[in-house]
């Protein structure tokens, strides 16, 4: 790892940030460079890859529109912020979640690109970058997204380094965009829960002790008094273990 790279990583771990990753499809190599550096159980909390379709499915509690998109990653790094915020109190906690479409053993018709979005409890950033087709093989383009990603990370970590476009070569594209945590609840899962996400000892997060995915699944909600029920089925079977009696 050369030198400028290190000193970044470096800087994430001393920032007093904790972070949980989920990274899909590629940029696997940033949770490498962060735990080669010593200190990285400082700053990493979990790092997961759900390579495999149904393990994406598994994390997110449903099907995603399209594995490679921004509004994946922005689920991804939701989740990730949410199983940190069951390890730690740590107010400043961070969910990285990372999908990409890169160079595979046969050829693809769609770009190459990754998504990476950054979720705290203030903001959402998310980085798109479309990559030049035929410029690089896999472990460039591998190379290029994990950098990405550990660049920021650390613009998150508030972390001095260069910019992500500093990265890309002239047939490259860069999107970046920043939303507030609750204009991206498309779940309604999600939107019950947001109003209390801060605080994972209301009882409201009683009603879940794991969430398993979901086939398909029915939202209903109504009102006992001030109590709110919620039933979750599936087409295949009930998942009772997400409901406290």
């Amino acid at each position: 790892m050369e030198a400028a790279l290190q000193g970044i990583v470096e800087g994430i771990h001393a920032s007093g940030r904790r972070c949980v990753l989920a990274i899909t499809g590629g940029g696997s190599g940033a949770i490498a460079a962060l735990l080669r550096v010593p200190g990285g159980s400082r700053v990493l909390l979990e790092a997961i890859v759900p390579y495999e379709r149904g393990a994406l499915v598994e994390l997110l509690g449903r099907e995603p529109e399209q594995a490679c998109s921004a509004e994946t990653a922005v689920a991804m790094a939701r989740r990730a912020l949410a199983r940190g915020r069951r390890r730690c109190d740590e107010p400043r906690l961070v969910g990285v979640g990372v999908t990409a479409s890169l160079v595979s053993d046969r050829p693809k018709e769609g770009d190459h690109r990754c998504h990476i979005a950054v979720a705290d409890a203030e903001r959402i950033d998310v980085v798109s970058i479309v990559l030049e087709k035929g410029r690089r093989d896999r472990g460039a383009e591998e190379d290029l997204v994990a950098r990405a990603v550990l660049l920021t990370l650390a613009r998150a970590c508030d972390v001095a380094g260069p910019d992500v476009k500093t990265l890309l070569g002239p047939g490259d594209r860069l999107t970046v965009a920043s939303v507030s945590p609750e204009k991206t609840l498309g779940d309604p899962i999600d939107r019950l829960l947001y109003p209390f996400a801060a605080d994972l000892k209301h009882p409201i997060f009683r009603i879940f002790v794991e969430m398993q995915p979901l086939h398909r699944f029915l939202f209903h909600q109504s009102s006992v008094g001030s109590m709110a029920v919620l039933c979750l089925c599936s087409s295949k079977v009930l998942h009772p273990r997400s409901l406290i009696t």
